[in-house]
């Protein structure tokens, strides 16, 4: 993936992080607690400086109890339509393709975990 690709996507996800934290009453030093990192590197995930990483996305969804698909705004497909502009590799993922869950076991996060990663091959 071309790096303004990643950063735009980075940046997509974070402003989305943002404004469910905020439309939930979350403040910085809660979410950062919960995830073991500091206000300042929980920070920079908001930023678009740092790649959250799907597991903690899906512990985030869980968390402020919205969909996955909410947090990668996939409502309008507006962020993976972007980057399919410039995916060379063909990858296309629709709100279709991306189940909604209430998260609550390690295990189910596991299986969402494993059928994104294979949606993300076809």
């Amino acid at each position: 993936m071309r790096n303004e690709n990643k950063s735009f996507i980075l940046h997509e996800i974070g402003c989305r992080l943002r404004s469910i934290r905020k439309l939930k009453g979350v403040e910085i030093k809660q979410i950062a607690s919960f995830l073991e990192l500091t206000p300042q590197a929980y920070g920079n995930i908001e930023n678009g400086k740092v790649d959250i990483g799907i597991s903690k996305l899906v512990i985030l969804a869980d968390y402020f109890k919205v969909s996955l698909g909410e947090i990668l705004n996939l409502q309008n497909l507006q962020l993976f339509n972007n980057y399919d502009n410039y995916n060379s590799g063909g990858a296309k993922i629709q709100a279709k393709d991306i189940p909604s869950y209430n998260l609550t076991d390690k295990a189910l996060i596991k299986n969402i975990i494993s059928q994104l990663k294979a949606l993300m091959k076809k």
